[in-house]
């Protein structure tokens, strides 16, 4: 590649998409660990990644979501296949995924933290004890409503029966 590799994070990621390796154990490890925004910058997976365990597994994860969110914004441009190319014939990296998405690399990063954000950071704070103490809360206070209610209604119904009782 004449010199101009591409970020770890780009390569894995590719790797990871075309393993089509993608389950629901790394759905939830990427909603825990977004659920608290302590998913890892592409910048700091530039180079190489963390070795074994929980960090280099979310390192793989968040890879190939890049890799897809590529995909997405690029996807009239031909996606992270059209990068393929131009890199292998040394352009910068760069350079290719501005062409293909639009965005320089910061601005590239910031946009799929904000998409991981948005995609898997809700899930948590729907499952948060918090927010299940609120649902509960608007269930009772929805069903107290409705009783109260069925019950004036009932009221209004005994009332008519014993007017007509009492003519």
């Amino acid at each position: 590649m004449n010199g101009h590799r591409p970020p770890t994070w780009f390569i894995e990621g590719v790797a990871q998409v075309q393993a089509g390796e993608w389950n629901f154990d790394d759905t939830i490890g990427l909603v825990q660990v977004a659920s608290v925004s302590a998913l890892p910058p592409l910048s700091l997976l530039h180079a190489r990644f963390p070795t074994g365990g929980r960090a280099a597994e979310l390192s793989y994860r968040v890879s190939r979501q890049a890799v897809s969110e590529i995909d997405r914004i690029g996807r009239d441009n031909g996606g992270w296949q059209a990068m393929l190319g131009p890199l292998a014939a040394g352009q910068s990296f760069g350079s290719v995924l501005e062409r293909v998405t639009g965005l320089q690399p910061n601005g590239f990063e910031k946009a799929v933290e904000n998409r991981l954000q948005i995609r898997y950071g809700w899930v948590a704070a729907i499952a948060s004890a918090t927010s299940r103490f609120g649902l509960m809360t608007i269930l009772f206070v929805v069903g107290a409503f409705r009783a109260r209610l069925r019950t004036r209604r009932r009221l209004r119904e005994m009332e008519a029966e014993e007017a007509l009782i009492d003519f």
